[in-house]
């Protein structure tokens, strides 16, 4: 699996992609403004997409808007988001933040695994979804 910054012409894949394995829908606008993040990457395998991570900078530090994977538990998640902390303390970025469903227990293991804590519950977050 290699990792490249996200091009115009993924953004299609992408989409489907977050469409088939996230239960959030995202806007056009959610999928180009990720084209002008530096942070967001893409997971490539054989020269077909195999995850995405969606990332900007706000709050002072870096926020994870997604991270999918075409096939769940097998290291494509884990291999962008250990990539994009290992970017971030290279650049300085010490704050790191993302939101996760508090039933996506196979998401939650992967972040605590990689040294996300919990700092607070948002009551109907993802009420819409």
């Amino acid at each position: 699996i290699s990792l490249v910054s996200l091009r115009a012409e993924m953004l299609p894949h992408i989409k489907r992609l977050h469409k088939a394995r996230l239960p959030v829908s995202y806007s056009d606008q959610y999928f180009n403004e990720a084209l002008q993040s530096s942070w967001s990457r893409a997971a490539m395998y054989e020269g077909t997409i195999a995850g995405a991570l969606i990332c900007k900078e706000m709050d002072g530090g870096l926020r994870v808007q997604s991270l999918v994977a075409a096939v769940p538990r097998r290291g494509i998640g884990s291999k962008l988001l250990r990539n994009l902390c290992h970017e971030a303390e290279k650049s300085g970025i010490q704050k790191l933040s993302l939101h996760v469903h508090v039933r996506n227990e196979a998401a939650i293991a992967l972040y605590k695994m990689l040294g996300f804590r919990t700092e607070r519950r948002k009551p109907n977050y993802y009420f819409r979804s």
